[in-house]
């Protein structure tokens, strides 16, 4: 007598049912961590040379490039939405699914990325003030 072997529901679950947490939080903490970092390090990098040429105060700076900063500035809110929305989905798919491995790093990515954009801005001004 053969006996039949049911499929294990958790491996073999079609992709229709797996949730869309898994599969994105892990490059949202990508894309939020990259934008905050590389605006921060334009900002930084432009920001010492342009007071140093124009005037102290970053009003003194011409009103093309002030618009400029403000504009990269304003990415910053895109860049804390989608670090929020890898948070968000990482902690649904760790409260849904257990351990995964592209859940914690999405949420890794996610908190880290203010820390890191500020250190590329601290770290670029400090690099533009050498070159002065």
């Amino acid at each position: 007598m053969r006996t039949q072997t049911l499929p294990d529901p958790v491996t073999s679950a079609p992709a229709a049912t797996q949730p869309r947490a898994r599969s994105w939080s892990l490059p949202l903490g990508i894309t939020a961590l990259l934008g905050a970092t590389l605006v921060s390090l334009v900002i930084g990098a432009t920001i010492v040379p342009m007071e140093a040429a124009h005037g102290r105060l970053f009003t003194d700076t011409p009103a093309g490039y002030q618009l400029l900063v403000y504009a990269l500035g304003a990415t910053m809110i895109l860049w804390t939405v989608l670090g929020l929305a890898a948070l968000i989905t990482g902690v649904l798919s760790l409260v849904r699914h257990g351990a995964n491995g592209r859940a914690i790093g999405g949420i890794v990515l996610a908190v880290l990325s203010p820390f890191a954009a500020v250190a590329a801005l601290i770290g670029a001004m400090l690099g533009g003030a050498m070159l002065l």
